[in-house]
């Protein structure tokens, strides 16, 4: 499953760099306001989700309570991930776009 994952990712990768390839420098471009807005959300969906595992894992005593903890966190890692996602895009419409 990781080797899929590494071919799709370098796959996206190979088609940004295709499609940038016109651009003279497509990274000064960006505005800065984007660019630390989204180190911002990255930086606090980190850190909050570090900080619900780490509760999660101290707090419990016994072996039965930590019983389907990877599925749950990986259920609310794509459910943060989604959240993110509709917010960064919400971001782009409203701030970068008119």
């Amino acid at each position: 499953m990781e080797n899929i994952w590494k071919l799709i990712l370098s796959a996206l990768m190979f088609f940004q760099s295709f499609s940038f390839q016109t651009l003279q420098d497509p990274f000064f471009h960006i505005e800065p306001k984007f660019l630390i807005f989204l180190f911002v959300m990255a930086l606090a969906l980190i850190n909050i989700s570090m900080l619900f595992r780490f509760r999660k894992i101290d707090r419990s005593t016994e072996a039965h309570g930590l019983k389907g903890f990877t599925k749950e966190s990986n259920m609310l890692a794509m459910a943060l991930g989604i959240l993110s996602a509709i917010v960064i895009f919400g971001f782009i419409v409203i701030f970068l776009l008119p």
